[in-house]
Formats: structure tokens, sequence, C-alpha cells
């Protein structure tokens, strides 16, 4: 079946998805592409057509099953916004795109998919715009190749899953080889996809896993420095570094953590140019225009982790962004930027850059004065929550909507209700002008004095913290963002101004975690934007009035935004800021390796691409401070375990078959799991300290009780066999628990992982304990029997 075949059924499904709201388009671009598979897995799908996903790169992750990953300059793509094609350009930009087959997803299957694809853990669900792939046969100069859009056909909404978490590349898995074959077969044969792009996947689908094993050499291996200047951008400060001056952006990880003090279990990122707070532990990273003509710079926005080395480059800073004109000016990277004289004979440059995390474009219009002309500080405008005066900075953001979905409301509706883990439902505004925000008043949530609402009062509150972060979560997957991304969207509280003629309306914001002291630039941008999109709760709040401009009231102050709307779409925003330079110098930073003894081995850079995930232990995001690899092979780490075990084992039986009392088979069995499950493990490592200090000595006892008869052996072995079933249980509850309320999933999907191990390894610890606890019961029970029958006949014979 032709390509050119299979267009007719596409197009006449198309009815059927717009009609039938209860299925979603799934897009399928790695052993799904096998229809053989999907009819195993979701028996109730139905594939409609070859798609194309314009803007991404398809690749073998560290895991070794496939994965995409949006390219750096294509961000529009999941905007849902197409770019023109010239003639000449087809070969080119069908590299910077993934072929995908679109299945017609119902609700049973896609849950059942969510499994298979180990949903949250290893893969995350996100929106993305694709279109028909199609073949153009009316131009001789174009058939040979696949055209891969139709600029006037309207983009699909599918459902994708993608790893956010791992996007190294590494070898595949062998038995995903062989799947992933099966889908390539199936998509050349039956749906059209094309010979060249399939052979580029199978190639890397079949790569030798000895290409990750070389070891990893680190351009950083030592402790150097690089040129920075340290500055602050609104209410925030961090660093400002030379793109030119750091390693590829696939290295960043090995060194901007440890510059600004990451990771830091203590939470105060001594070591580094960080102070412990969110607002303050950012970067910005200039350089050369890459993909456009029209800007000066490029600005890419990093945001470090405090008590983790996580950088996360999801959004962008607007307060970060006022400082991207003046250092690009004063550089020399924006030496071509306009300069203005006013009438008061000030002189005013204006910088144009694109905000790579967003692909959106900004203007930082500042003064400038001196021989040569420089960013100038000093000025007269006075901005809350920084002390002093100093000069203004009006940032423009253009064309702000849709940032990272899209469109300025990403459902298509100004209020949403949210389905909590816990069952109950809040009202949310969910808009995305310059970043998103999931905008929630505090009515909705019950506080009803929210002029007493503070930073410090919420950051005391754990309890609405956590109700805070499930919405902002909520609030995520249904605007087709991955919700364990902190940094986007953020959650924002709304409050009426009560009654005060300078402010429009008030807020409070979380960022990363925390109760913002101001409120994040970008959005109080988003916020403004929203008060004046009719129905949402921040309109609502406003009483539905037109404004030109919005005064926000945020814990530190006021700030004014600046909204221009034209025919219902958001042109263009505005606010003021200022910025001053507070040092320069060289950063010094270190490999992450440097925290450990000069003996312990450095991570695997492949598996564990980031510090703060430097470990193979599930959740991947968990924080493990001081944690060092134990980098033996399982081929010598197998032999001495095995010896280890038979010893201890051999021994025991050798005693129990030894003993001088006539011993039951349970009891043979019982001396031999208590020498496996406890004293083995006591004799290779110390695995917890109750296990060393209690559960050891206790099955000790509890072997030598079965080998001498000793009164003390089912006293010790129910506690043991108690402790055991308490144990497992506690450990599957939490999981359960977690699973349920944080969407935390401590186990894989693999099968060999699932059942042999989660499963198959667990259980042995629940049934060989419940039937040595029913024969210590049996036994006790037994015992006192006897005593009683003794007691009766001493009573008769006195």
């Amino acid at each position: 079946m032709s390509q050119d075949d299979s267009q007719e059924s596409q197009d006449s499904t198309m009815t059927v998805m717009q009609e039938d709201r209860h299925e979603v388009l799934y897009f399928a671009y790695g052993s799904n592409l096998s229809t053989e598979q999907m009819r195993q897995r979701c028996p109730s799908s139905t594939p409609v057509g070859l798609a194309y996903l314009r803007g991404w790169r398809w690749f073998i992750n560290g895991r070794g099953y496939a994965n995409v990953a949006q390219l750096g300059d294509s961000d529009d793509e999941v905007e849902g916004k197409g770019k023109g094609k010239g003639k000449g350009k087809a070969k080119e930009e069908r590299e910077e795109g993934v072929y995908g087959l679109l299945y017609l997803l119902p609700p049973q299957d896609e849950e059942r998919l969510d499994g298979y694809e180990g949903v949250p853990w290893a893969y995350q669900k996100f929106q993305v715009d694709v279109k028909w792939a199609r073949k153009n046969s009316s131009d001789e100069e174009e058939e040979e190749e696949d055209a891969y859009e139709d600029e006037d056909e309207e983009p699909l909404r599918a459902l994708i899953y993608v790893d956010g978490e791992r996007v190294e590349e590494g070898p595949p898995r062998e038995e995903y080889v062989d799947r992933m074959e099966k889908g390539i077969e199936d998509g050349v044969e039956n749906w059209g996809l094309d010979e060249e792009y399939a052979d580029k996947l199978s190639s890397s689908s079949s790569s030798s896993s000895s290409s990750s094993s070389s070891p990893i050499t680190h351009r950083h291996s030592s402790s150097r420095s690089f040129p920075a200047i340290f500055a602050r951008g609104g209410t925030s400060n961090g660093l400002v570094i030379d793109r030119r001056s750091l390693p590829p952006e696939s290295e960043w990880h090995t060194v901007l953590p440890s510059a600004m003090g990451s990771p830091d279990p203590y939470g105060r990122q001594l070591d580094g140019m960080g102070s412990g707070i969110s607002s303050t532990s950012k970067i910005v990273i200039l350089g050369p225009p890459a993909t456009r003509d029209d800007v000066d710079v490029d600005f890419t926005f990093v945001q470090a982790g405090i008590r983790d080395a996580v950088l996360d480059m999801a959004g962008n800073c607007g307060n970060m962004s006022s400082l991207v004109g003046p250092m690009a000016f004063d550089t020399g990277m924006a030496k071509n930027a306009p300069v203005e004289v006013d009438e008061q004979g000030d002189n005013w440059a204006t910088v144009r850059f694109l905000n790579t995390n967003t692909n959106k474009l900004m203007l930082s219009r500042f003064k400038v004065a001196g021989e040569p002309l420089r960013y100038c500080h000093e000025g007269d405008y006075v901005m809350d929550g920084v002390p002093g005066t100093a000069s203004q900075i009006t940032m423009s953001f253009v064309d702000p909507a849709g940032a990272k979905t899209g469109k300025a409301l990403p459902t298509g509706n100004p209020v949403d209700e949210l389905q909590l883990p816990d069952g109950s439902t809040v009202r949310a505004s969910l808009v995305d002008v310059g970043n998103p925000g999931v905008f929630v008043s505090t009515e909705s949530l019950g506080l009803g004095d929210h002029m007493a609402l503070t930073p410090a009062v919420v950051e005391a509150d754990a309890a609405l913290k956590a109700r805070l972060e499930a919405i902002r979560r909520a609030g995520a997957s249904r605007m087709g963002l991955d919700p364990q991304t902190e940094s986007v969207p953020k959650i924002v509280l709304l409050f009426p101004s009560s009654g005060s003629a300078d402010i429009d309306i008030r807020c409070l914001a979380l960022s990363m975690g925390q109760a913002h002291k101001a409120v994040p630039l970008t959005l109080a941008l988003c916020l403004g934007a929203a008060s004046q999109l009719p129905g949402t709760i921040a309109a609502d709040l406003i009483a539905g009035e037109a404004k030109s401009t919005v005064t926000i009231g945020h814990p530190s102050g006021t700030v004014d935004i600046g909204t221009v709307i034209k025919d219902g779409k958001i042109e263009s925003a505005q606010l003021l800021r200022t910025a001053k330079v507070l040092m320069t110098g060289d950063v010094r930073e270190s490999q992450y390796s440097s925290h450990c003894t000069v003996s312990c081995p450095v991570p695997n850079s492949d598996s564990h691409p980031h510090a703060a995930l430097a470990h193979p232990y599930y959740p991947l995001n968990l924080h493990m401070p001081g944690f060092v690899p134990n980098e033996t092979p399982v081929v010598q780490l197998l032999p001495v375990f095995s010896i280890v075990i038979g010893s201890v084992v051999g021994i025991a039986l050798r005693l129990s078959f030894t003993s001088k009392l006539a011993l039951r088979p349970i009891d043979h069995f019982a001396a031999a799991w208590f020498a496996m499950c406890k004293l083995a493990p006591n004799a290779t490592c110390i695995v917890e300290t109750i296990t060393t200090l209690a559960w050891g000595p206790l099955s000790l006892l509890t072997v030598r009780g079965i080998v001498f008869n000793a009164r003390s052996r089912h006293v010790t072995q129910v506690i043991v066999c108690v402790a055991h079933l308490y144990g497992v249980a506690l450990y599957y509850l939490t999981n359960w628990v977690e699973g349920r309320l944080y969407g935390v999933v401590y186990s894989r999907p693999e099968f060999l992982y699932y059942w042999v191990y989660y499963v198959g390894f667990n259980a042995p610890w629940v049934v060989v304990p419940a039937v040595l606890l029913w024969d210590s019961w049996g036994q006790i029970d037994k015992a006192f029997s006897v005593l009683e029958e003794k007691d009766k006949r001493e009573k008769k014979d006195p």
C-alpha cells in the first residue's frame, strides 16, 4: 500500500476525529510504528496514516529506547506555527523532523499505552502539532523528495510520548532492535515511510552498544575559570556569560551548576554565585545570532537548581532579560544597535534579541552615555523591590502569546476545571503569554484573609504548598506541558486590589516550589495580558475593564504591564525594569567528581547526564547527596555474592541436618531462610542500620534456636517475620500512595524488572514470613496447650 493510496483513508477519518471527542490522535515514532505491536498493546486503536513532526530530531536515548527532542531553533513547531519552504530545502528540512504513524486512540487504550510507555517516569505526555506526510507528484523536481507538510493544511493536534529526562544518546537494547526493525518495515511497506529516513532509523536503532563503552573524556576534567559578569536584572540576579566561553550546550551540566554552587543539600549555594533562592540562581547566556538576521544577539535563560544540579531551560525570565540589551551593547555583541537622542539630550540604544527558550523576539531600550557609549545605570526611576533609583529599561515582548503552547489560552477556555489527585476540583485560568501560568483565586482555595497572605505564610504552610503544586501539575498536563518541569508553568494566586486606587489586581506567585518575594516578570506580563482576555479569573477580578496598562500588586510593591491588543490578538507587551552590573571577573568551576574522594569513579555521563541524576535508582530525580556509584562489573559481583550466600546457607543447613534433635523439614528450610535473607547481606555489605543492628542479630538467634531447639526460637522468629511483612507493606504502600498523589513511580515497566524483580523477588518476603509466622503461631499454641494439660493433671493429682 503506497502513501498515495493511504491518503483517501487519512482524509476520510478527519470527520471521525473531530466528531468523536473521546478519541485522541497518537503520534507513534518508535517501535509502535508496527501496527502488529499496537494491536497487541491497544486492541481498539486504529492506524490512520503517516504524519510529519517538523523541528524535532529522533534518537535512541540512554535507556536504549527511541526518543525525540525539540531542536533549539525550531520551538515554533510546538506552538503550531509553520515556516515557508522553498525549493532546494526539502532535504535539509527533512533532517529536521520526525515521521510517525498516527493512530486513533480511545481512552481505554490510552490508559493501556501509558502503562507500556512507563508514564510518568520513563516518558511524559505532550501535545504537538503534526501534518499529514504527502508526496507531490506534480513537480518532477520535487518528486524525489517528500513534501512533508501542506502549507495550506491545518495542523493536527496529536499526543506524543517524550522522555524529557534522558536526552543523551545511547545504544539500543537488544530486545528493542527487532521490534524497531518491524516497525520500520511496516512503515515503509504499508504507510509510505520515506526509505532514506527509514535507513537512518534502522542504522541508529541497530548500532553496536560498544560505541558507548569507551571512557568518557570530560572537557572540563579539572578546575578552570571562564569570564562572567555578575549582575542584577530587575528583582533577580545571576551570571551573564558569553556562549563562546562555554563548552557545547550538551556539556553545560558539567560547568554551570558548580558555578552557581549547586548541588547543595543545605540549600545555600555557598560554593558558588547563587544564594539559595530561585530568584538568585539564574544564568544569562549570550551569543551571536544563530538562525535570524533581524536580531543583534541570541539569549538563553538557565534556571539552576539549588539542592540538585538540574538546569531548567523550559522558560524565560523577564527580570534577567533586562540584562540582555545592556550587556550585549557593552560587550560589542550588539555593535550595530541603533542609538537615538531624546529631547533632553540623553542617548537611548535599542537591542533586538531572540530568546531561544521560547523562540520569541524581544526589544530592550536603555540609556547609554560616555565615550565610547556604554550602558548608564544612573537615573531617577524607582522600581519596587529594589533599593535606590536607576535608569529605566523598557522591555518589549513582540507577539508574546503562545510562548510554549502556541496559544494565549492553550485549552481555548478562559477558565478550566482541574481535577486533583485527591478527587477535588479547582477553577483555574491557564494562560501562555511570555511564559505559561496557572492562575487561581484565593477565594476558590478558601483563603479568606488574602491581605495577610505573604510569602512567609505560604512557605510555613506545607499543606497549602502541596495543594498548589498539585494544581500546578494538573494545569501543566491540561496545557500539554511536562508537569515534572518545576519552572513551567508557574502557579499564581490572585486576589482583588481591596479598594486600592493605585492597584488593579494583586498576586502572589510560586517559582520552583518557593513563594516569590516579588513576582517573576514574564509571569507579571502573562497576568497583565490575562486580565485583558474576557472571561479569565484575572479579567473578572478587575471587573472586565479594558486597560492599556495594568498595575499589579505583589509582595514587594507594584509593577506596570502595558499590553497592546488588536482584533483580539496580543501584538506586544511592555514593562519597565532596571539593571546593574555588580562585578566582572572569572568564575572558577570544577567537575562534580571533586565532591568525591580521589579514588571514586566518575559516573558515566552517557547514562547520567546531570549530576543530580547520577545514580541508577528510581525515581531518577531523587537527590542523593554524596552518592558514589559502585561500578564493579556484574561478572565480579555475582561470584562474590554467590560464594558468600552459598557459604552462609550451606553452614546453616549443615548445622540443622547434623543436629541431634529431630528437626522437621520446615525447620531446615527456616534455618536456611534466616541465614540467607539476613546473615548474607550483613556479611557482604551494610544494607541499612536496622538490618545491621536488629534483624541480622535476631536472625542469628533464630538460626541458633532452630539448631539447638532454644525456647526463644519462635519468639525471635515471630519478631523477624512480622518485621519482614511490615517492611514489604510499607514499601509497596509508600509506592502506591506516592504514585497516586505525586505521580512518582518506583518501578520500571520492563518485564524482567517489573515481574521478575519488583514482584517476583519481593514475593518471597511475603509468602515465606507468612508461612513461618503461621508455623510459629501453631507451635506456640501447641506449647500453651501442653502447659494447660499439665496444669489440669496437676490439679487432679495434687
